[in-house]
């Protein structure tokens, strides 16, 4: 052996191994060491120590080598899973790591470390690439994906963890910074990687084409099954007898004009004009609700926070149709009951109280 540099052989390392264990067993030693990790100026140095450390480019790469090195290892890999599966199940553990974690998110400092970091990070091809062939090797290990399934489901029965959750997304959906980011994210990651967006596709594909996703999917818009519940569709259900015949005899009537602005097809840049009930009952024709004072409807003069309605009593005939351009009708989904006093009026000076021909009627105008 040269004077001077000391070799460690295998027989040292099962000695200093021995010894290791030895020290774990000893109260006095176990007590001595945590008074020593309790105390200031030990933790100032140790600190120091590491941050001179981490200035040492030699130091960084020894560190970096001796970590790919025994992350080879599978003796190693077996014993570190098994302490942190260990750590784990420790609720002490669990408390401190707990409280640490809150800890670090409160401090201004770690935060802004935590982002620089992260985006050193998103910015080094070498570690994207890493971290992406990390990722496709754990989405194709069927015991993680059945962890990580179990996992979801266990967070998902747990209300304060749901009402967290629902919280941070409407703080993050409430913040027009956060949405930029995450539609640019979306659609750079959408027009660069192919891969990717073939994988949407055909996910897309796939669901469309699956019935139990389907029920789900509309069980969840619906908020649950009842029996006899049996129209699962979302969309505005109208009167049989709103069809292509009144349309006809609407249009026609109306000359095919917007009330409003007396716009046709042509002057509206060639889109079509839309048929607008003016009580606002997808129904009318088929039902009506009706007392002693005659027909009426409910119309929702609320908010979403403050739901209302008020009880409109209608004058004449309870089917009244109006022509709109599409900005027109968008305009009157608001102010409901002065809209329909307004349609109301049109009818009667311009109309004479009608605003569609009956069948007879069109037939007698198309025979002439």
């Amino acid at each position: 052996m040269t004077s001077g540099i000391y070799v460690r052989t295998d027989k040292h390392r099962a000695a200093a191994k021995i010894g290791g264990q030895k020290r774990a067993q000893d109260p006095e030693l176990q007590r001595k060491q945590k008074e020593m990790y309790q105390d200031p100026e030990w933790k100032r140095k140790q600190k120091e120590g590491v941050q001179k450390c981490a200035q040492d480019p030699e130091w960084i790469r020894k560190q970096k080598e001796g970590i790919q090195k025994s992350s080879q290892n599978p003796e190693w890999i077996r014993k570190n899973k098994e302490g942190a599966q260990k750590r784990a199940q420790d609720p002490e553990w669990q408390r401190k790591n707990k409280e640490g974690a809150q800890k670090r998110a409160q401090d201004p400092e770690w935060q802004r470390k935590n982002k620089e970091g992260a985006q050193k990070s998103s910015q080094d091809p070498e570690w994207i690439r890493k971290n992406k062939e990390m990722r496709e090797r754990m989405y194709q290990d069927p015991e993680w994906k059945r962890k990580q399934k179990e996992g979801i489901q266990k967070s998902y029965q747990d209300p304060e963890r749901r009402r967290k959750q629902k919280e941070g997304v409407q703080k993050c959906a409430q913040d027009p910074e956060w949405r930029r980011k995450q539609k640019e994210g979306a659609q750079r990651k959408y027009d660069e990687d192919s891969v990717y967006k073939q994988k949407m596709a055909n996910g897309t594909r796939e669901r469309a084409n699956n019935y139990e996703y389907l029920l789900k999917n509309t069980e969840f818009r619906v908020g649950g099954f009842w029996y006899g519940n049996v129209n699962y569709n979302k969309r505005k259900k109208y009167c049989v007898l709103w069809n292509r015949d009144l349309w006809t005899r609407i249009d026609s009537f109306q000359n095919f004009k917007s009330i409003l602005s007396n716009k046709t097809k042509e002057d509206n840049n060639g889109k079509a004009l839309s048929r607008h009930h003016v009580y606002y009952n997808t129904k009318a024709c088929c039902e009506w609700d009706e007392d002693i004072q005659g027909y009426y409807v409910m119309i929702d003069i609320g908010t979403k926070n403050k739901p209302d309605t008020y009880k409109y009593y209608i004058d004449g005939d309870p089917n009244k149709f109006v022509l709109l351009t599409k900005s027109e009708h968008s305009q009157v989904s608001k102010e409901k009951l002065k809209w329909i006093r307004i349609f109301e009026e049109l009818i009667k000076t311009k109309y004479n109280g009608k605003c569609y021909y009956t069948k007879e009627d069109l037939y007698e105008i198309n025979r002439s």
